[in-house]
């Protein structure tokens, strides 16, 4: 995986631009890659979402965007399946 933070918000898997999704998803991402290979709660990520005035859902709302970030990963990289065409009888 790559990541870039400086300028646009930009990651990739193989050399395959991962979907990112919205605002919320790169602002959750943002915060996770800043503190790489270290748990972040669920609170910060909300603190870093909306500051000090989360919408009662906003729990809810950053497992959608990990959720949402984690379907972009899984789908980067992989390549459509293709059958083999076989010219007409």
């Amino acid at each position: 995986m790559s990541s870039r933070i400086l300028g646009p918000l930009r990651a990739g898997v193989d050399g395959e631009p991962v979907d990112l999704g919205g605002g919320r998803a790169r602002l959750v991402l943002a915060a996770l890659l800043l503190d790489a290979d270290r748990p972040v709660p669920v609170g910060r990520l909300v603190d870093v979402v909306w500051g000090d005035r989360p919408p009662a859902s906003a729990r809810a709302e950053v497992g959608v965007a990990v959720s949402g970030l984690r379907r972009g990963f899984r789908g980067a990289g992989r390549r459509p399946a293709t059958r083999p065409s076989t010219p007409p009888p």
